[in-house]
């Protein structure tokens, strides 16, 4: 059974975020991981997928966090 491959715009649409945060994201990964469609779009597999989603939902926490605190602020 082969792996199911995303797309940076498949994976971005899922997690309701920017394509440009998970290029971010997906460009600091190990090469190894980086991978590429024979018409050179970047594909991302699962391992690759938990990383991504790990810093997504790191900043998305932290962006809640610091809205708490400004929000508490007098």
């Amino acid at each position: 059974m082969s792996e199911k491959l995303k797309t940076i715009k498949e994976l971005a649409d899922e997690l309701s975020v920017t394509k440009q945060n998970i290029q971010y994201h997906y460009q600091r990964l190990p090469k190894e991981l980086q991978l590429k469609s024979s018409n050179g779009s970047n594909l991302i597999n699962s391992k690759a997928e938990k990383i991504i989603l790990g810093k997504v939902e790191s900043g998305s926490k932290s962006k809640v966090v610091l809205q708490i605190l400004k929000n508490n602020q007098v």
